[in-house]
């Protein structure tokens, strides 16, 4: 009897210490599978997070490409206009290059126009320059003080203006003829212009100075058309001038269609800028 309970006792014993070491192993696994389920939830969530960026670029790749194809769709426009315009400027270096031609054409019949049209023999600036040489020996010798004074007739001076009012001087000096210019035209580059003007202020001072009551030639620019005007008036208000113009009709003065003389109201010739 003694043995059988001292050999149930040392089973006991086997057991319990099995039962200790299966207790033992089943903490350590039971350790272990709470590290992979949670190295487990940690890879879900590592593979979630993988599954969302994913999709974002998933979603990113398909604006992309929608961009890119927007891109390529606008780069072949551009391409379209692109050849367009390389036509449109091809056919207007074509249009430039003829009008080029056209205008050398053009220049060539208008040089030999005014070849053509040019007066045989002397020219406008050569009568103009004696024109000037008559007025500076008038000035030296029916207005100037003492002749070997310096000569106003200079590359700087309003030359036809310096004509006029020589002529004007010349005709107080000579016949006591009370007249005076007032010159507010423009310089005139002209030689032909100028010659004219100056013969026609020769004219309309040589008719003032027959009279008695003062006059004052008055000669301005028609700022638009560049026209210039000569007007005779009285200096004293109330006076009136009586000279007839109508002979510069009957002498063809305005025969060209350069010279308008007026006196309905005032004495006054136009010059016409026909330029």
């Amino acid at each position: 009897m003694p043995l059988a309970i001292f050999a149930l006792a040392v089973l006991a014993l086997g057991l319990l210490a099995v039962v200790v070491v299966l207790r033992q192993r089943l903490a350590v696994e039971t350790d272990q599978l709470e590290q992979r389920t949670a190295e487990l939830g940690r890879t879900r969530h590592e593979l979630s997070e993988a599954v969302d960026r994913a999709r974002v670029a998933e979603s990113q790749y398909a604006d992309s490409s929608k961009e890119l194809n927007a891109s390529q769709e606008e780069l072949a426009e551009l391409n379209e206009e692109l050849d367009e315009a390389d036509t449109l400027a091809e056919s207007q270096s074509a249009e430039l290059a003829s009008l080029a031609i056209e205008t050398e054409e053009l220049k060539a019949k208008l040089d030999k126009a005014k070849a053509e049209s040019k007066p045989h023999g002397v020219d406008p600036a050569t009568l103009w320059e004696l024109e000037l040489a008559r007025s500076e020996r008038t000035w030296r010798y029916s207005v100037a003080i003492n002749p070997d004074d310096l000569s106003p007739f200079i590359a700087e001076a309003d030359l036809l203006r310096l004509a006029v009012e020589t002529e004007a001087a010349a005709l107080r000096d000579e016949v006591g003829a009370f007249l005076t210019v007032d010159w507010q035209a423009e310089e005139i580059d002209d030689p032909a212009r100028s010659l004219l003007i100056l013969r026609l202020s020769h004219e309309l001072l040589n008719k003032a100075s027959r009279i008695d009551e003062p006059a004052v030639l008055i000669v301005t620019t028609e700022t638009d058309a560049g026209n210039v005007v000569l007007r005779l008036k009285p200096t004293e208000e109330g006076d009136k001038i009586d000279i007839d113009l109508r002979d510069f009709h009957e002498r063809n003065y305005c025969s060209n269609g350069l010279v308008v003389p007026s006196d309905e109201g005032e004495l006054r010739v136009t010059v016409l800028n026909l330029r």
